[in-house]
């Protein structure tokens, strides 16, 4: 049950990303959050270990998505001075 929730998170969170919500971001925090415990419960290790480096992202692009502007410019410098 566990891993169709996940996967309907997942489903929901490239929707949103298609339609440029920033709530892509939560819904593919829970969904890789519980992706994690399926492949852990399942024994399946290098699979958990990549779902930590997709939740990393996650946060990443949910932090980043909040740094730009409303005209859609990035806030933060590329390049420090």
């Amino acid at each position: 049950m566990i891993e169709i929730i996940g996967a309907l998170l997942t489903l929901t969170s490239a929707i949103l990303t298609n339609r440029s919500n920033i709530y892509c971001w939560p819904a593919s925090i829970i969904g890789v959050i519980m992706y994690f415990f399926v492949f852990m419960t399942n024994g399946f290790h290098g699979q958990a270990i990549l779902q930590i480096l997709f939740l990393l992202q996650s946060i990443y692009g949910w932090y980043y998505w909040n740094k730009v502007g409303t005209n859609g410019v990035v806030t933060m410098p590329l390049f420090s001075t």
